[in-house]
């Protein structure tokens, strides 16, 4: 289940937002049900690009390895596993 500070992927192009598929972002909300939540885009710079309201199947969590803190998320189209 993706959470609020939870790191993400988007999994498709969001050409009204201005973000391409793979941009990186942070869930900033949840919304009550738990299908759609808030996510936070920022540039390089840490200026927001977007804040978008998205369904959750539109995005890919990113976890990092509890080993050695690697950051990954699956780069597979295939539906996530929440």
């Amino acid at each position: 289940m993706i959470g609020e500070l939870d790191r993400v992927r988007l999994r498709k192009d969001r050409p009204e937002d201005g973000l391409a598929a793979g941009a990186e972002g942070t869930v900033v909300l949840v919304y009550p049900g738990g299908r759609d939540v808030e996510v936070e885009f920022l540039d390089d710079d840490g200026w927001t690009l977007a804040v978008c309201t998205i369904g959750r199947d539109d995005l890919l969590p990113i976890v990092a390895d509890p080993k050695d803190g690697r950051v990954t998320a699956p780069r597979s189209a295939a539906r996530p596993r929440f």
